[in-house]
């Protein structure tokens, strides 16, 4: 008989096409944008470098990941396909799927969920909707995941604007979670929402930077997330790919004893065994190069081109003989992808 999961595990272990997105723009899910600490939050530049050049990934992907992002995408089209059967029920009209917009100065290209109306209050916003597995879902109960924070400001940023060439305001963004398991935490409800396993946050923009409403009534401002921190990112990426220079490593694969130590020191290690292993390692007098505690920014553990960024020569295999682009030469979008006029 035939066995489906192992055809779709094979599917996804090894696709038999390799495909890369390609030079054709920068994307809100690569925001990123640098903290008062001089630590970075969001997207790796070296990695949009390695996908811009069509480099095979030398990792091979965790099947399992691959499936949980197929997952997210049929959620969302279920979204999707449930608003539009109950618009009565609902009062929320569905006004655009998946629509693009450019942004030619930083060489930004996106793609929104999808654009709801409010039938009561007749208010547009947008929504981006987020599956996530039991640890992610976790992480994201009272305030969402960072990189989704930055991925709805850019977006936030981009149809607001719009309002100032005289088409409707965007003033907030709704960051939905849908949750692909079933766990204590979630029926908890610590998230304020009506159901357990789906909530949502409005990301509105104050004064440059981001703040987080939650749906329990509080508000979270981060004054370290603001547009001109994203849009400086950006444009340093956009430099580096038009001079075809590889970015400096913005994450650790793996960090030192003493970073380790100063995040158990601050209460910052997420994990019981991480605890007790540093706290082990420290009561037999800290010997150097003796921790054996593999930890470092998940931008770099779980990346496709972590064996080569780490390598000696991290541009050995990227010096080839592909093109990137000159300013001048910046892609060009389509009629579709100019503005938001299609929906407000």
């Amino acid at each position: 008989m035939i066995d489906i999961c192992k055809r779709i595990y094979s599917a996804l272990e090894d696709p038999k096409i390799y495909r890369t997105r390609g030079n054709t723009g920068l994307y809100p899910s690569q925001a990123s944008v640098e903290l008062k600490n001089g630590k970075l939050a969001g997207g790796c530049h070296r990695q949009v470098y390695y996908q811009w050049k069509d480099i095979k990934p030398t990792n091979k992907g965790e099947t399992d990941f691959s499936l949980s992002a197929e997952y997210g995408t049929w959620l969302h089209e279920g979204l999707v396909k449930f608003l539009n059967n109950h618009v009565i029920a609902t009062d929320l009209i569905v006004l655009s799927e998946e629509h693009s917009f450019f942004d030619k100065e930083l060489l930004l290209s996106g793609r929104t969920d999808v654009f709801l109306m409010d039938k009561n209050s007749d208010e547009i916003f947008g929504v981006e909707a987020k599956s996530v597995g039991k640890f992610s879902g976790k992480m994201c109960l009272t305030q969402p995941k960072i990189e989704h924070i930055l991925q709805a400001l850019v977006y936030l940023d981009q149809y607001r604007s719009t309002s100032k060439q005289g088409h409707r305001s965007i003033d907030y963004w709704v960051l939905l979670y849908m949750a692909r398991d079933e766990d204590w935490d979630f029926k908890a409800r610590k998230h304020g929402s009506v159901f357990r396993y789906m909530w949502q946050f409005w990301v509105t923009i104050e004064d440059d930077h981001a703040v987080v409403h939650c749906q329990n009534g509080t508000r979270t401002s981060y004054p370290e997330i603001t547009i001109s921190g994203i849009k400086k990112r950006y444009k340093e990426l956009r430099d580096h790919l038009c001079k075809d220079n590889l970015p400096e490593r913005d994450y650790e694969l793996q960090y030192s004893e003493e970073w380790i130590t100063s995040l158990y020191k601050s209460g910052e290690l997420r994990f019981k065994k991480d605890n007790e292993a540093v706290a082990k390692w420290l009561a037999k007098g800290a010997k150097p190069d003796k921790l054996n505690l593999k930890m470092g920014d998940h931008q770099c553990m779980f990346c496709p081109w972590s064996t080569l960024c780490w390598s000696e020569i991290p541009d050995a295999e990227v010096k080839n003989d592909r093109i990137l682009f000159s300013l001048e030469e910046l892609h060009r979008p389509d009629e579709t992808e100019k503005s938001a006029d299609i929906i407000i």
